[in-house]
């Protein structure tokens, strides 16, 4: 879970922000969960605990580097197959769409996109594009939908789009997609909100 941002656009820290009973970081944690999948948290370098929930934290290398640094400072963890990431904010993703990225492990990066726009907080990514991921990193790139376009372009690595039809088979697409990034985003949020994880 990408859980290291600085919440600038929000306010204040939205990990913690209460989504029923819950706080939204312990949702995705529990979803991830109850999906079957092992849990690590990124997180910003001052991040207050050893563990949270019952699962291992991996420090940013600098205070809100974004997606990219945090998925490139993990490159030298992640062996064999790959990871499932989830965007801490982005509280509308099921367990079953989670499940979905987790077992289709034939592709280098799989993950939405809707029209043109990516939605890179929410896909697989296997053990080889990290290696990728830190080399551009430490190129000076900083974007991971830019790095994700590259290595598209290039054909470097094999890439699967999801489309809105196949989201759909797992919910509400606008709920899956529902990125939580303002105040405002949670009323969005709220008119597709699932209690169920």
């Amino acid at each position: 879970i990408l859980a290291g941002g600085a919440s600038r656009r929000f306010g204040g820290d939205k990990r913690f922000i209460r989504i029923g009973k819950q706080a939204l970081l312990d949702r995705q944690i529990e979803k991830m969960k109850r999906a079957g999948l092992n849990v690590c948290l990124a997180v910003e370098p001052g991040f207050p605990f050893i563990f949270y929930r019952g699962c291992e934290i991996f420090r940013d290398s600098e205070r809100y580097g974004g997606p990219l640094q945090a998925l490139a400072g993990l490159s030298d963890r992640v062996i064999g197959g790959g990871v499932v990431i989830l965007g801490v904010d982005m509280a509308g993703v099921t367990r079953a769409f989670l499940q979905d990225l987790a077992k289709h492990r034939a592709w280098d990066i799989r993950c939405p996109v809707v029209g043109d726009r990516l939605q890179p907080l929410i896909g697989y990514y296997s053990a080889r594009t990290f290696r990728y991921m830190r080399r551009s990193f430490r190129a000076g790139e900083r974007s991971i939908t830019r790095f994700i376009r590259r290595m598209e372009r290039n054909k470097t690595l094999k890439i699967k789009f999801i489309d809105i039809k196949y989201l759909s088979k797992f919910g509400n697409p606008e709920m899956i997609l529902c990125n939580i990034n303002e105040i405002k985003d949670l009323s969005r949020y709220f008119k597709y909100f699932d209690h169920s994880l």
